[in-house]
């Protein structure tokens, strides 16, 4: 369990980062032009982290896709100038 866990974590890890590289270098979005479509604001810079799936099928272990998903989403909120939605949202 031990090499699984660290496995997990450098999985999560490797995600996250991929993530938060991709989130800067997506170039600037532009405004949807009046009566084109249904407009959202959503800040330039922002983020959901989804929850992962308990893949073993065992209840026992359900707690770490939780934890890992909550981990993310408290290192994000981290940075500043990165906007976070928000656990309740994003797991709906």
């Amino acid at each position: 369990t031990g090499r699984k866990l660290t496995a997990v974590i450098i999985v999560v890890a490797v995600v996250a980062s991929a993530l938060f590289a991709w989130q800067f270098l997506q170039p600037k979005t532009t405004p949807v032009a009046a009566g084109t479509g249904p407009r959202t604001e959503i800040p330039e810079k922002s983020i959901a982290v989804l929850p992962f799936e308990n893949a073993t099928r065992n209840a026992d272990t359900e707690y770490l896709s939780d934890g890992i998903s909550e981990a993310l989403i408290n290192s994000l909120t981290e940075l500043q100038q990165l906007k976070v939605i928000a656990r309740s949202t994003a797991f709906r």
